[in-house]
């Protein structure tokens, strides 16, 4: 015998007999109380029957059964034979309504202990906030677990499971946890640090730090994205696509707040203020300033750079100072005013190459790399009237730093702690300090040889931390991986890697990334 409750409506008792040696057992509970004949016998109502019901009330409370007293045709997928006889070798489905015929001995309380057993099965279970805010309100359901429970409240009030926290009884429920009846459940929202991947297939990805997990994607309009800067402190992203567009978007939810209009060429660079200015560099030398609260463009500087080039920015600490750009192209670095556009400083280099370069015009230095050479860092004086040059500041180069720089040249510079961390190669992680030109820690990675680097962001504590995303393809087995790896800058200490669940082989067509802290 089998017992199948209705799915959502109104659960019944619905049986099934397959052929068997007659005996008399629970179906001959249902039978006698649905005032049929015995399938096994052909006789009606009996007294084992009457005395048996509270076997079947048992099946009947443990089921949540109430229906109706008719045959059911419909219920289940159940094909049913219509014939008015029932045979013992067919299969058949009654449900049961106990007002409908009641054997000697029946009391009032069976019924009600039934009705009570449906009523607890389909008491409501209500979500609130913290505040105690009631944020949805969903049937219980008997055995369900966390994760299943946090599956339905994305349904009911959009809130993702990976950033739910569930509470019940001042608990904190785990996924594999149960979730009981009758105690309200507290949603907590977690915000998980995030992995922006812009990929050059158009569309925006968003992971778990942590973990690696895919957390969501979004469209980026069928435009290829070349590059991408986030805001962390105000919960977006910038993007800058092949045809000049910029766009601004919420990290959270993926939505695209705000879209710029260039002049038509690939935008090499974006940066934010983290107020309410965002600039974009674009292929043509063209620097675009924004107000991100009005719209409009606040500057307009055409530049001398072509092609691919470095750019940093230096941005006003009071309304009363103007906006400074760099730019580094080839062999020549080139300082701009962002109010008037004008050139405010240049210097022709020596070498040609640059693969990094940083500016503080506050301390007046710049820290320039370059491909090639036996010491690729320059740490190099800004200022003097233009345009300059480095044979007549050679004086003034100071020349540090490891023989053998990464060829994507990925160097964060805290000026304010005198700091550069950079990745060089055979692949190792070097911290350098800049006022004395000594090396502070170096972290070696045989397991990073061979990967080509996306990004590098640092985060400048007393021990700074560090997260890179890279990726390895392995064309002959048409296999890779795109990974997140985590340091923690201090000698002895291990890289932690986490696997990206990211769709494309490898992980080639990332461009650009930027990891939370």
């Amino acid at each position: 015998m089998a017992v199948q409750a209705a799915g959502n409506r109104p659960a019944k008792a619905v049986v099934r007999v397959q052929s068997r040696p007659a005996t008399i057992s629970c179906l001959d509970c249902l039978a006698a109380t649905a005032g049929a004949p015995l399938p096994c016998s052909g006789r009606g109502p009996s007294l084992a029957a009457a005395n048996s019901l509270a076997c079947f009330n048992f099946l009947l409370a443990g089921i949540g059964a109430r229906s109706w007293a008719k045959r059911t045709e419909q219920d289940d997928g159940l094909v049913q034979d219509e014939h008015p006889s029932i045979g013992y070798d067919q299969d058949w489905a009654w449900d049961w309504q106990p007002d409908f015929w009641q054997p000697d001995g029946y009391t009032p309380s069976v019924q009600a202990e039934a009705e009570a057993a449906v009523s607890q099965n389909q008491q409501e279970l209500q979500i609130i906030t913290m505040s105690g805010v009631v944020v949805a309100n969903l049937l219980w359901l008997p055995s369900e677990s966390t994760v299943s429970l946090k599956r339905r409240i994305q349904k009911a009030e959009g809130t993702s499971p990976h950033v739910q926290k569930l509470i019940q009884g001042g608990k904190i429920l785990q996924d594999s946890d149960i979730v009981h009846p009758g105690v309200p459940v507290s949603l907590v929202r977690v915000q998980r640090k995030i992995a922006i991947f812009a990929s050059v297939y158009s569309d925006l990805r968003f992971y778990d730090v942590e973990t690696g997990e895919a957390m969501r994607s979004h469209a980026a309009l069928n435009l290829r994205l070349a590059c991408l800067a986030a805001d962390w402190s105000n919960v977006r992203c910038f993007t800058g696509s092949c045809d000049g567009t910029v766009r601004v978007w919420d990290t959270c939810t993926g939505e695209c707040l705000q879209t710029f209009e260039g002049d038509g060429h690939c935008v090499s660079m974006v940066s934010s203020d983290n107020e309410d200015r965002l600039l974009a560099a674009t292929s043509s030398g063209l620097v675009q300033v924004w107000s991100l609260k009005s719209g409009k463009c606040q500057a307009h500087v055409k530049t001398e750079a072509r092609g691919q080039f470095l750019v940093c920015v230096n941005w006003p600490r009071s309304r009363l100072e103007d906006g400074i750009v760099s730019v580094a192209w080839l062999d020549a670095v080139a300082t701009y005013n962002l109010k008037t556009g004008a050139k405010v400083w240049s210097l022709n280099l020596a070498s040609t190459g640059v693969i990094a370069f940083n500016a503080d015009w506050e301390s007046h230095r710049c820290l320039v790399a370059y491909r090639s050479g036996t010491q690729r860092l320059e740490l190099r004086r800004l200022g003097g009237t233009p345009p300059a040059t480095a044979k007549s500041m050679d004086r003034n180069v100071q020349s540090f730093g490891p023989a053998s720089l990464d060829p994507q040249g990925l160097i964060c510079v805290d000026w304010e702690s005198e700091r550069a961390l950079m990745v060089v190669q055979p692949y190792a992680l070097e911290l350098w300090s800049i006022s004395k030109r000594e090396l502070l820690c170096r972290l070696r990675d045989s397991g990073g040889d061979g990967t080509e680097l996306v990004s590098l962001d640092v985060n400048w504590t007393s021990v700074p931390q560090a997260i890179i995303v890279r990726h390895y393809i392995d064309w002959e087995l048409v296999d890779g991986q795109t990974s997140i790896q985590h340091w923690e800058v201090a000698e002895g200490a291990r890289p932690h890697n986490v696997i990206a669940e990211h769709p494309t082989i490898g992980g080639f067509d990332v461009v650009a990334a930027a990891a939370q802290f």
